[in-house]
């Protein structure tokens, strides 16, 4: 009887090695962001210490569960923020635009 636990030959996603490891940077990358808000692939390369085609993976995952968007229309240097910041600067900065035409 085979064993329920063997991989299969042409194995879906959640067996391959870079989709694990760029699962635990993403998560390792998610650790930082309250620390840093605002970072670029070298800064994530850095503060997880994950080779930066890995690291760009990790990026790609937090870019698609939303928690993160670029603030460059670049694609080479590129910079991120957490979501949660760029709203609340947005919503500051409305706020202080209201605040100042009623002055």
């Amino acid at each position: 009887m085979a064993s329920t636990n063997a991989t299969p030959a042409h194995s879906p996603p959640k067996y391959d090695m870079t989709y694990r490891i760029a699962r635990a940077l993403a998560a390792a990358l998610l650790d930082t962001l309250p620390a840093h808000p605002v970072f670029s692939s070298e800064d994530a390369e850095a503060m997880t210490g994950g080779a930066i085609s890995t690291v760009h993976a990790a990026i790609g995952r937090l870019r698609d569960g939303g928690i993160i968007r670029p603030l460059t229309d670049r694609t080479r240097n590129q910079v991120w923020g957490t979501v949660a910041l760029l709203d609340e600067l947005g919503d500051l900065g409305l706020r202080i635009g209201v605040r100042a035409r009623a002055a």
